[in-house]
């Protein structure tokens, strides 16, 4: 058997120095978002550095470490509890790991047929002690019969090493950190003049928002201007395989508290997959990419001052979202806009219906499904405007 090879992530340019500024403990979970409130005064802002200085210690804490091994220089124990994974070396197995759900998952995509990982899973609920053992004598097979080397991503937690993703061996690695180093540095100077205004950061998905760009709009922002959205724009990155590097624009409204963005498909989004010269695309695009974005935001903060002038009815929000929402999404959304004073026109106006499916969004556990709700929300808003234009909803008069 082969030896661990341990990759070499591509040099970063030197970030900008550590700030010291006491907003944020170093120590947190591997998955943390930013804390929950409805209370526009109690909102809290970082410094992109201050994120930066989070993925740094979490980085330190947890080392984490990439190797690429032939499946079948593996040994794999599978238990509906925990399962474990051990790499092969010249002496024997090595120190037994943690195969994360999501690590087991991927594995099974690769080595098995058709829907392995959903015939294991059922191996090990139904079957008891034997149904475990079948399942590991079954993976077995499939890694002793896999022809290619797959990259496992390993991190340390709760004083074990964890197996937390399993990629192909093209999978070109790009973190969180390198993400928030290389928008720093991308950035210079004006870094100053952006804010963290929310993110949500674990294994599978980071999102931060950023605000700012200018002056006015900080100026703005301190002084709990809480009525209207203001542009961001907002950078997502995933450790596992489950998302590409992404700036997309949308909007922040602070009666929504730590947030209600949304976005409209057709404005675009800035996106690089984990293959290639990831680093060097990235790198080289950030700060046209971060231009663009706010700009699209901007356009986005223009059509909501526009739905403020357009008038609807419930009939017309249930006909727009039939198919797109479920009946308590929808009822959610109705009751938001009839008895929630903070909604701009109480149910009236087109804003209306954004700002509340927004709200709903906010209040999602899950955040892939509350930037599909965001996502909804800028649809809504650009659909109306288009129908405003030509004459299918009304246009109240000034």
């Amino acid at each position: 058997a082969s030896r661990v090879e341990v990759l070499t992530p591509a040099p970063t340019p030197t970030p900008r120095a550590p700030v010291q500024r006491p907003i944020i403990e170093a120590a947190m979970p591997s998955t943390w978002t930013t804390p929950r409130t409805r209370d526009s005064s109690k909102i809290q802002t970082y410094h992109l550095e201050e994120v930066r200085d989070m993925l740094q210690a979490r980085k330190e804490r947890e080392n984490p470490q990439d190797y690429e091994r032939l499946p079948k220089n593996t040994l794999v124990k599978l238990s509906k509890e925990i399962s474990g994974l051990q790499f092969a070396h010249v002496e024997g197995a090595g120190e037994p790991h943690k195969l994360h759900p999501r690590a087991f998952r991927q594995l099974a995509s690769f080595v098995g047929e058709g829907h392995a990982h959903t015939v294991l899973k059922r191996l090990m609920r139904k079957g008891g002690a034997d149904g475990e053992k079948v399942a590991s004598m079954a993976m077995h097979l499939f890694n002793k019969a896999y022809p290619k080397r797959l990259k496992y991503r390993v991190a340390t937690r709760g004083g074990m090493p964890v197996v937390r993703a399993v990629l192909s061996e093209g999978y070109r690695t790009y973190d969180h950190l390198d993400l928030a180093n290389d928008t720093l540095t991308a950035l210079g100077d004006r870094a100053d003049k952006y804010r963290v205004i929310d993110y949500s950061i674990g294994d599978d998905m980071m999102s931060i928002r950023l605000l700012g760009g200018d002056d006015a709009t900080l100026e703005a922002w301190e002084a709990k201007e809480i009525n209207w959205p203001f542009p961001i724009v907002e950078m997502g990155n995933s450790e596992t395989g489950d998302s590409a590097v992404f700036l997309k624009g949308g909007t922040f409204t602070l009666w929504c508290s730590n947030g209600c963005g949304h976005w409209d498909k057709s404005a675009g989004i800035w996106r690089r997959r984990h293959v290639g010269r990831t680093s060097d695309a990235i790198r080289n695009g950030l700060v046209g990419a971060i231009t663009d974005q706010l700009l699209l935001a901007e356009g986005i903060t223009e059509a909501y001052g526009n739905a403020m002038s357009i008038q609807i009815n419930d009939a017309w929000f249930l006909a727009q979202v039939e198919d797109s929402m479920t009946t308590p999404q929808k009822e959610a959304v109705r009751t938001t806009m009839m008895n929630n004073s903070t909604i701009n026109g109480r149910g009236r106006l087109l804003a209306s219906v954004v700002d509340a499916v927004t709200w709903v969004a906010h209040e999602q556990g899950d955040r892939f499904r509350q930037q599909e709700l965001e996502t909804l929300g800028g649809q809504l808003l650009h659909r109306g405007i288009q129908q405003a234009e030509g004459n299918r909803i009304h246009v109240a008069l000034a």
